[in-house]
């Protein structure tokens, strides 16, 4: 490659060097790179390795490299000014309070002054130990039961409708708090519940499988109370919490769940999170993953119980929802911000998904959620 001596690229652009082996991957931010002609560099494909498959990608970070990944960048931008997000300060009101575990009592805490619709930054595991109460996550209503527990991870919706009579609590903290021991940077990817917390967060224990887990919620708490209190401590409680958990998780699930296919499921949600605005199909995710269309709907079957098609449309159809709940979009005009093109069809497979008609989701969600026109 021949330079006319000054590169198109300044020296102080950032750009992420991303490299590919199978299904791992791994980033450089890179500040000093000298690359010519730089709009006619996109992509760099090395394909004649035999014994890996290597990929190595220039993308520079304040230029979208198509349309369709600057419409996925709009959108997620709208969204992020749509649903105002949550550290854990917020929910002890203290905001500017950069902690990153908490424990709370509903009994014990006051009400935090947030949003009633809002994201979270961080995963919560909620516990009811009597009493009854609703909550919306992700615009799906559950009841709140005696011995049930439930997670929510970051940017999911949630919404508290009624608490004020449960008794339990609520256990926060960062994806950083609970690895930061760890030199096993994918424990936490390791527990397959929480790959499922979009497609159900919700779990019913058996009386003695919730009385093991609420003596280990009574250790958090009763260490989190002592004036002399270790974070270390409370860290390893944690670990064996989410340990009891996965176990029982483990003890519903028909079949086993091999590390592989949870690394391999991580790798499709992390890229089905990045391009779904884009409508993309299952051969896009397989040949990004580097597996066949037929091994990606193997895993995901595995891991999920539905094909790549389900979940890929379930994702975007989740958006639709949250579009028609909390904007003033038209149903042609979310069709279109999420790639569907033709508006027919996504109400046909809007339809297939939710049983109704966008336009009387939209009217349903209106005049349950009035308050909707403070957030847009």
């Amino acid at each position: 490659m021949e330079s006319s001596g000054k590169p198109d690229l300044e020296i102080n652009s950032i750009c992420v060097l991303q490299f590919t082996f199978g299904i791992f991957s791994c980033q450089f931010n890179c500040a000093q790179l000298h690359i010519v002609n730089w709009p006619t560099l996109g992509f760099i494909a090395f394909d004649h390795f035999r014994s890996a498959s290597v990929t190595i990608e220039f993308l520079r970070l304040d230029q979208p490299t198509s349309a369709s990944e600057e419409s996925a960048l709009n959108h997620e931008k709208s969204m992020k000014e749509l649903f105002p997000f949550y550290s854990i300060g917020h929910f002890i009101n203290e905001p500017a309070n950069p902690t990153e575990f908490e424990i709370t009592r509903f009994d014990e805490m006051k009400e935090p002054e947030v949003a009633e619709i809002h994201k979270h930054r961080f995963y919560e595991i909620i516990w009811i130990e009597t009493g009854k109460g609703r909550q919306m996550i992700d615009h799906r209503e559950y009841v709140m039961s005696p011995g049930s527990l439930f997670f929510i991870a970051p940017g999911q919706v949630h919404r508290f409708e009624e608490w004020e009579q449960t008794v339990g609590g609520s256990i926060m903290f960062t994806e950083d708090f609970f690895l930061l021991d760890l030199q096993d940077r994918q424990r936490l990817f390791e527990l397959s519940f929480r790959e499922n917390f979009c497609l159900n967060p919700y779990i019913e224990l058996s009386k003695h499988d919730f009385a093991e887990i609420r003596r280990t919620v009574d250790l958090i708490v009763n260490e989190e109370k002592r004036s002399d209190k270790s974070r270390l401590i409370t860290r390893a409680y944690l670990h064996v919490l989410l340990g009891q958990v996965q176990r029982c998780t483990d003890d519903k699930n028909k079949m086993p769940i091999s590390k592989r296919n949870l690394l391999l499921y991580k790798h499709f949600k992390s890229l089905l999170d990045r391009h779904f605005v884009e409508n993309k199909s299952t051969a896009f995710y397989a040949k990004q993953i580097n597996i066949t269309q037929h091994h990606l709907n193997s895993v995901l079957k595995n891991m999920t119980g539905k094909t790549a098609t389900q979940v890929i449309r379930a994702r975007s159809i989740l958006e639709a929802k949250r579009l028609l709940t909390f904007t003033d979009k038209t149903v042609s005009e979310i069709a279109a911000s999420l790639n569907y093109f033709d508006s027919s069809y996504f109400t046909k497979i809007f339809k297939m998904e939710t049983g109704i008609a966008p336009v009387v989701f939209k009217n349903r969600l209106s005049e349950k959620y009035p308050e909707k026109s403070v957030l847009i």
